[in-house]
């Protein structure tokens, strides 16, 4: 027992909390086009629909719907392990019709329990190693800095400047926060839509010459 209180007069430094890397839409432009195939498609994917790496990792060819553009993004791949997503509770959104289109391959004539990505040993991507492999070196070439969550806080950016509504942002990025999301009812509407088309129209062509490159 003591009489004083040690830290009464203690002053903690201000922590001045730095600001998270966010990639814009031209640093996503180069990102597909310096990338290999098929992690141009990852990346482009990444931005669109701002899933995480682990629940990227843990796609199967069923939880791409290319003919209705829905995309179920279910679980979420944490070492060698597939569990329920961070927020504990399935997303469902669209995606564009040029994205739809650039994802068919992987999709249709697959059985459907197989990983929509496959690294060049036929195996299911693993969320550290891809990003260290395959985005790493491509951010360094072109002097960026930042890892897959600047996708998510790209798009983020990208949807408030394009006045979409809150609860598509909330609902595409899978925030975990009650306040925010206790109320919130999936809708795969309209607005969440127009958002899809304007995205896949700025890395459509894009994507096509890089995949030609690399071939």
């Amino acid at each position: 027992y003591i009489s004083v209180n040690p830290v009464l007069d203690l002053e903690l430094p201000v922590w001045d909390k730095t600001e998270q890397p966010h990639f814009s839409v031209e640093d996503v432009r180069c990102i597909i086009k310096e990338a290999d195939y098929p992690y141009n498609l990852v990346w482009w994917l990444v931005f669109e629909t701002h899933i995480r790496r682990g629940e990227v990792c843990a796609l199967d060819a069923k939880h791409i719907d290319v003919a209705n553009r829905i995309i179920n993004v279910r679980r979420s791949r944490w070492g060698s392990t597939l569990k329920n997503t961070k927020s504990k509770k399935p997303r469902k959104f669209s995606f564009s019709s040029e994205l739809a289109e650039a994802l068919r391959p992987l999709v249709e004539g697959r059985d459907s329990d197989e990983p929509l990505f496959l690294t060049p040993k036929g195996e299911r991507l693993h969320p550290d190693n891809f990003v260290k492999r395959e985005l790493k070196p491509v951010l360094e070439k072109l002097g960026l800095e930042g890892g897959t969550h600047a996708f998510r806080h790209g798009a983020a950016t990208l949807m408030d400047e394009l006045n979409v509504p809150m609860k598509i942002r909330q609902s595409r990025l899978g925030h975990v926060d009650p306040e925010t999301t206790l109320s919130y009812s999936h809708i795969v509407g309209e607005d969440d839509r127009k958002f899809s088309a304007s995205v896949g129209k700025l890395f459509a062509q894009v994507y096509a010459s890089s995949t030609i490159a690399s071939a």
